[in-house]
């Protein structure tokens, strides 16, 4: 499939992705650059960001999309809890590759760290958040580096709806642990 593409019917679930739906590949363009895709590259790739609104938690619950810390909990349940809940709200951004055998995490962030900002920008405003906590593994201090600088474009462009706070932490953790 190639950018712009609609899903085929062979491979579209019943009531979960609408007829004529354009597709884009999440890996369009990674094989054109070098190194991560700056916010021109980024734009030029996705186009700009949508503006679902609270409409993103409806469609996340659609897509059944679910959590992978081993309960597989419904992802647009958690958002909907968040977003109807009292008090200030957070989206964490997990970039920590904590998964064994994993690197889907290093492998978006190092070729996409835009295309991870816009998720959690769009999951921040969903649930009526002010800020987005990017928790990196500080050992990658290269790949810190490119995210605070994929951040910096998007602050120079305009484009912070919300505040983006990178932290760096220890890479591994025990259970029960607590680290400040």
């Amino acid at each position: 499939m190639t950018q712009g593409q609609t899903i085929p019917e062979a491979i579209r679930r019943p009531g979960r992705i609408a007829p004529g739906t354009p597709v884009r590949r999440l890996t369009i363009g990674w094989h054109q650059t070098r190194g991560p895709a700056n916010l021109r590259q980024h734009l030029d790739r996705y186009g700009s960001l949508p503006s679902p609104g609270r409409q993103l938690i409806d469609l996340v619950t659609a897509a059944g999309l679910t959590g992978r810390g081993g309960a597989a909990f419904p992802t647009g349940l958690k958002m909907r809890s968040v977003a109807a809940g009292r008090g200030p709200k957070v989206v964490v951004v997990n970039g920590m590759e904590g998964e064994p055998a994993s690197e889907k995490d290093q492998a978006l962030l190092a070729r996409s760290p835009h295309l991870v900002l816009d998720g959690a920008v769009l999951a921040a405003e969903a649930v009526g958040a002010d800020t987005v906590h990017l928790c990196l593994e500080r050992s990658r201090y290269r790949q810190i580096d490119e995210v605070a600088r994929a951040v910096s474009e998007r602050e120079r462009a305009g484009l912070c709806a919300v505040r983006l706070q990178i932290h760096d932490l220890p890479g591994r953790y025990v259970s029960s642990e607590r680290s400040e």
